[in-house]
């Protein structure tokens, strides 16, 4: 899990504005997908079912443990962008990361 841990870092060492995790692990799980926003002090986490949104706050330190457990195990991708950055990383069903991340001019 270290190529994991490695790619979550580089993520975060970015401050990412916004974060999308997808692709559920097993469709029968609660969560359809989970948007993670940055607001003044802390990240929002926003956790989508059919009918229903659950929001929670948390701090920035607490969002890698939180990606770490949650990517995986519930989630096999997160789409990630911050200032002029697009990150993506994938998982395979075995545990293959993937990861790419591109430089995306500013939209005026």
């Amino acid at each position: 899990m270290s190529e994991l841990n490695q790619s979550l870092a580089s993520i975060l060492s970015d401050a990412p504005e916004r974060l999308v995790l997808s692709k559920q692990v097993n469709k029968s799980q609660e969560f359809r997908k989970v948007i993670i926003e940055k607001k003044s002090h802390c990240y929002q986490i926003s956790r989508y079912t059919e009918k229903q949104v659950f929001h929670e706050n948390c701090d920035p330190v607490r969002l890698a443990d939180y990606l770490t457990e949650t990517m995986g195990t519930q989630f096999l991708q997160l789409n990630g962008w911050s200032e002029g950055k697009e990150h993506q990383l994938l998982m395979s069903k075995k545990g293959t990361v993937t990861y790419k991340k591109k430089v995306v001019p500013n939209a005026a």
